[in-house]
């Protein structure tokens, strides 16, 4: 996203400005794979989600501020990023937390790039 913010001159979402995302931090990621691996039962699906809903103009703000700007962020036209990106997803992660004890502790996204808030 941050290279888009450079490309384009602020930071894009697509879709409403109430669309968001599920995330989590990729070292967060790394530590469930690891008691999934080791914990899990075969067959067992789990969401890794730190954050279940994170609104994506807000990253797209804290994109906009990674990549220099003053925290822009405009609505991408869903005809233009429909073959780039176009979702608004909301997952939990509770079953990996109640079931394998996985604690995400890496900071929020939103906390973790310059300029963000936690949203």
């Amino acid at each position: 996203m941050t290279g888009w913010a450079r490309e384009h001159g602020a930071g894009r979402y697509v879709g409403p400005v109430a669309t968001r995302w599920p995330m989590v931090h990729v070292d967060d990621l790394a530590e469930l794979y690891v008691l999934a691996v080791t914990k899990a039962h075969p067959g067992d699906v789990l969401h890794g989600v730190a954050w279940e809903s994170v609104p994506v103009a807000a990253v797209a703000a804290a994109a906009d501020i990674a990549a220099g700007g003053i925290g822009r962020a405009e609505p991408w036209p869903l005809t233009e990023a429909t073959e780039v990106l176009a979702l608004d997803q909301v997952v939990a992660g509770r079953r990996a937390v109640d079931e394998l004890g996985w604690q995400p502790s890496r900071p929020y996204v939103l906390t973790n790039t310059p300029g963000g808030t936690r949203g």
